[in-house]
């Protein structure tokens, strides 16, 4: 809260934004609860009835057709000119409206129930128009129940915006800009800088990746870790993901020893390794904490607190709440588990860790470093 109260009081432009978007989600909550206790819609001790079900069905129908009415006259436009820069600006604006629209349905209507309604509802009439973009193609068409895939991850790190014809490529390139995949791509450095920081200079080390993902970071790891002598285990699930990393680094420096592990990762964060492994220096865990529901996220965070040395350090990377939240997560199908720094902070605690560092990322990545806590 003082941050937040400094930030604004420095910010008056921001703290004009800030507020009036705190008045309109005030005003929506206020008057559809207004209308909800005039209709009937609540009930005592329980959440909404059908008639208040079929209210957020229908906000969340009229919400996809005046969206889908707009990219109609957009697209018709863009047909015509495709490089219509009063058509490409509407696309953006059409998009920025709907992922404010999208965030005040689901804060005004906070009921599971009434939330999947609107998700289904919006996925439903939006989709057919989400997958002219290549990033959401993939998003939506992915495997059942699979998220954050490396094609996926692949796409978001290339930064190149593709699809179907003019109006696919924008969508895409506006999906790409959005906080949380810039966050994605912000990770790899700060995280090589804040591991080769921590890890001890004076002898050879033992670092453990959780999670290859594309295989980026791994890159990255080996051309910093040289010196002195460093031996990085990777541990991912995914035999096709290790055999490429194996594949794939042929060039990597002599003082990196490159060691592949496949571990079933949810038995791992349950400290039921089918492994044993050495006292590590450094365990970054990227790309699993936004996955993973409190109790988890503390038992993996134990797992790696016990394969620690005594100086050793954890590295996590984790995402805060973001404008793009809801739109990530009900609409592309993205979901993430979003935390704030304290209860990052907290979570480590309970695994008997201490925070020493934290790196400096744009909202909402989080990059934080912690060590064994000392022992009273």
């Amino acid at each position: 809260r003082d941050d937040l109260r400094i930030l604004l009081k420095r910010r008056p432009e921001l703290a004009a934004t800030f507020y009036e978007t705190v008045a309109k989600v005030a005003s929506s909550r206020i008057r559809r609860l207004t209308e909800g206790a005039v209709s009937g819609t609540y009930t005592k001790g329980e959440g909404l009835n059908q008639a208040g079900l079929a209210r957020v069905r229908d906000e969340a129908r009229e919400l996809s057709e005046n969206t889908k009415a707009r990219f109609l006259q957009v697209e018709t436009a863009l047909r015509a000119d495709p490089y219509d820069e009063a058509a490409i600006k509407g696309v953006w604006t059409l998009l920025d409206r709907l992922q404010d629209s999208i965030h005040e349905l689901f804060v005004t209507h906070p009921e599971s129930e009434a939330q999947e309604i609107a998700a289904t509802v919006l996925c439903r009439e939006l989709h057919p128009y989400l997958v002219r973009s290549s990033l959401a193609e993939r998003c939506i068409r992915r495997p059942q129940g699979v998220t954050g895939t490396a094609e996926i991850l692949a796409h978001v790190l290339v930064n190149t915006a593709g699809g179907d014809g003019q109006l696919g490529e924008i969508l895409d390139r506006w999906l790409l800009d959005r906080p949380t995949l810039a966050a994605i791509r912000s990770f790899r450095e700060p995280t090589v800088d804040l591991v080769a920081k921590l890890l001890p200079q004076h002898r050879n080390r033992r670092a453990l990746l959780i999670n290859a993902g594309t295989g980026s970071l791994v890159a990255g790891l080996t051309d910093q870790l040289a010196h002195p002598p460093t031996l990085l285990t990777v541990v991912d699930q995914s035999r096709d993901a290790l055999a490429f990393l194996d594949a794939g680094l042929t060039s990597r420096p002599r003082g990196v020893t490159l060691a592949t592990v496949q571990e079933n990762l949810p038995q791992f964060a349950m400290g039921r390794s089918r492994h044993t492994f050495q006292p590590q220096d450094a365990i970054i865990v990227h790309g699993l904490l936004e996955y993973m529901p409190e109790r988890i996220a503390v038992s993996l965070l134990t797992a790696c607190h016990d394969l620690l040395t005594p100086d050793g350090v954890v590295v996590c990377s984790a995402f805060s709440h973001s404008e793009d939240m809801d739109l990530l997560d009900r609409l592309l199908t993205w979901p993430t588990i979003r935390r704030s720094p304290d209860a990052l902070t907290n979570i480590m605690n309970a695994a008997g860790l201490e925070l020493v560092e934290r790196a400096d990322l744009e909202s909402p990545g989080m990059l934080m470093a912690a060590r064994q806590a000392a022992r009273s």
